[in-house]
């Protein structure tokens, strides 16, 4: 009498089901951590790279500012200057 197989036939089946779904599972979970690696580099990237723009666009208006307070005293120390010139120096006060 041949020896009856279903049962062995059964768990191989069922093996074979588990092991597809733990490949499947695992391939899952590495397409998910890549992604979550490049999405996080993309993002920090992305953000630096807005940083590096707002910190290149502040300089620029910082320096702006800087050079119109400076021309703003150049005007000044020339109209100054200029008046001095005209009325020449003015004697010392008188020593007591």
């Amino acid at each position: 009498m041949p020896a009856d197989l279903t049962g062995l036939n059964q768990a191989i089946t069922d093996l074979t089901t588990q092991l597809t779904a733990t490949v499947a599972g695992e391939d899952s979970a590495e397409v998910l951590i890549s992604g979550i690696g490049a999405a996080t580099t993309a993002a920090v990237t992305a953000a630096l790279t807005a940083d590096a723009a707002a910190n290149a666009t502040s300089i620029a208006a910082a320096s702006a500012a800087i050079a119109g307070v400076t021309q703003q005293f150049l005007a000044s120390s020339t109209k100054l200057a200029a008046a001095q010139a005209t009325n020449g120096p003015q004697p010392a006060p008188p020593v007591a």
